[in-house]
């Protein structure tokens, strides 16, 4: 994968193509936090995400990319925001449906895109931490206040 997302994003960037994709902000029955960390890129800790197909609802998406990814089912699924996000360094827009869900089952990693997944209490959050993990968490706290 690390391969084939280098390629990817050369493409992206060249073709200077808009991205559109999904994320997942997840959380266990106790409310602790689903991460992951990826085979590719800065193998941060990040949440869950992936890129939708065109014409693919994005709910459908995101069930789709966690069912692939991690071999869980999502329940209480809630649209958080659509947002439009700046791709670093590039000219093109990443488009993100971010959702909330419950996932009550172990995730099991793909190894192949994914190679860790746990559940971590918000109180301590592991480093490193994808930059994007906060904000989309403060967007969640925003939206239920």
């Amino acid at each position: 994968m690390p391969l084939a997302n280098r390629v990817r994003n050369f493409w992206q960037h060249y073709a200077s193509v808009d991205v559109y994709g999904v994320a997942l902000i997840g959380f266990d029955a106790e409310s602790q936090l689903l991460l992951v960390r990826h085979s590719y890129g800065a193998r941060k800790w990040a949440m869950p995400a992936g890129g939708i197909k065109r014409g693919e609802d994005p709910e459908d998406g995101i069930r789709r990319e966690i069912r692939e990814e991690l071999s869980v089912e999502l329940t209480e699924l809630e649209l958080v925001k659509e947002r439009e996000e700046q791709v670093p360094g590039q000219d093109r827009k990443h488009h993100v449906w971010v959702f909330t869900a419950r996932v009550l089952q172990t995730p099991k990693p793909d190894m192949r895109e994914v190679v860790n997944a746990r559940f971590f209490s918000l109180d301590d959050l592991p480093e490193p931490l994808e930059k994007r993990v906060r904000p989309r968490l403060e967007m969640l706290q925003a939206k239920r206040a």
